[in-house]
């Protein structure tokens, strides 16, 4: 054997080994790699069938769980990712953009600054005043309604939105309409925002972090303990206390505050702030209550939820999305599995709704048609109207595309969001 063939067989026997090194990953998980993070949607398993696989739909399903699922597939993204970032600033996250000094955006939030989301006044007088007609009735049964507008980084920091989105060219937006109109009602209420902004400029630790959209977990610490206070105060009782009694420091992000980041799948995690994070303990005196507590919130609320703040101030649980329900328990995984919703609502001592501004265009999140039709509209006439649109939903094409969508997208029940639509529409004939 002369010396170019041995190179040559050397040669193949590398590639043929590169080539099946994807497929020994892929079984033996070895090296593990860094998964991927994000909204991904896991492809289940192929299931073999005579019948799928004349259809072909057996081949198209293995085919979409191999390509989920080859070798090295989470270094080969990342790497992807990495390359398009860095020549052409290309991001790989829905709906992730750039701004200045290395801050990442949702746009939706960008948007929702602008007012290009702006719902209307006429919809909004509509909700505050059921909610406060929804809040007067609970106060009979010494429940409280309170409302909590959560700060968003594009309100925050517009001063790092890029150029071209054109962030001073503003007109009314949900969240200035929504507050400057409950200012006028009895609902008690908490404007994040606001505060936020009024705290910036002597603020001594970052609020919100460069490459994640929601709060900081400094500010977690912040409006837990702010909001003790307003339904301590509120209630006319004490609640446990937070104390924070260090601070701190790292250059790496914890949680979420690296959520934009995490799911821009780089193969460099991009720079942050210097970020701190408090070591506190919450304290309880043999005075102090925890006051029972529905929170009714979209995904700003977890962070305090994950804290455990939930239970050590308040005893209670968290209606994500008035969807799904935190902890959950036998029988109480969601909120259409309660057996009576007005019950529940009666039993607590307050009622928590939270929403980040780019939200507003859906809060509260479907529990003011459930609340409101079991005190206002329980009468056989008005079930009777609901029935009619759900029946004219399912016979029009459009929309019901456009519900089915809704519910894909809130990883909701189909019927259920039907029902909502129809209650709703029922409702405004109704008021």
């Amino acid at each position: 054997m002369n010396y170019e063939t041995s190179i040559k067989r050397i040669l193949f026997a590398l590639v043929l080994i590169v080539l099946c090194l994807p497929l020994v990953q892929s079984h033996i998980h070895f090296p593990r790699e860094r998964a991927l993070k994000g909204a991904i949607e896991k492809v289940a398993t192929p299931r073999f069938h005579v019948d799928k696989w004349l259809r072909g739909d057996f081949q198209r399903e293995a085919d979409k769980y191999f390509n989920q699922n080859f070798g090295f597939r989470a270094s080969l993204v990342r790497m992807n990712n990495q390359l398009r970032f860095w020549l052409f600033g290309d991001i790989k996250a829905k709906g992730v953009v750039t701004g200045k000094d290395g801050f990442l955006y949702e746009y939706g939030y960008i948007e929702t600054l602008k007012g290009g989301d702006f719902i209307g006044k006429d919809r909004i007088d509509k909700t505050l005043k059921k909610l406060e007609k929804l809040r007067d009735t609970l106060q009979h049964y010494d429940t409280d309604l309170i409302v909590l507008f959560a700060a968003g980084k594009g309100y925050y920091h517009p001063e790092f939105i890029a150029d071209k989105y054109k962030a001073d060219e503003r007109t009314l937006s949900n969240f200035d309409y929504y507050t400057e109109q409950i200012a006028k009602t009895s609902i008690p209420y908490i404007d994040c925002n606001r505060w936020f902004r009024a705290m910036k400029d002597t603020t001594n630790y970052p609020l919100f972090p460069k490459t994640g959209t929601h709060w900081t977990k400094y500010a977690d610490i912040l409006v837990a303990d702010s909001l003790s206070r307003f339904i301590g105060n509120l209630r006319n009782i004490e609640l446990p206390k937070i104390e924070v009694y260090d601070i701190e420091h790292s250059e790496t992000p914890r949680g979420r505050d690296n959520d934009i980041g995490d799911g821009m799948n780089l193969w460099f995690d991009m720079p942050n702030f210097n970020l701190v994070y408090p070591k506190y303990k919450v304290k309880k005196s043999e005075a102090a209550a925890r006051p029972k507590v529905i929170t009714i919130s979209d995904s700003f609320y977890w962070g305090l939820y994950n804290e455990g703040f939930q239970h050590k101030l308040f005893d209670g649980e968290f209606w994500y999305y008035c969807n799904e329900i935190y902890p959950s328990k036998a029988g109480r995984k969601r909120v259409k599995d309660l057996q009576n919703f007005r019950a529940e609502l009666e039993a607590q001592d307050a009622i928590l709704l939270i929403s980040t501004d780019t939200n507003l265009e859906r809060f509260p999140f479907g529990f003011l048609g459930k609340a409101y039709d079991g005190y206002f509209n329980t009468g056989a006439i008005f079930d009777a109207r609901v029935q009619q649109y759900v029946q004219q939903i399912r016979a029009s094409e459009n929309w019901l595309k456009g519900l089915r969508e809704k519910a894909q997208k809130q990883g909701r029940d189909l019927e259920e969001v039907i029902l909502e639509d129809a209650t709703y529409m029922a409702q405004q004939e109704a008021n």
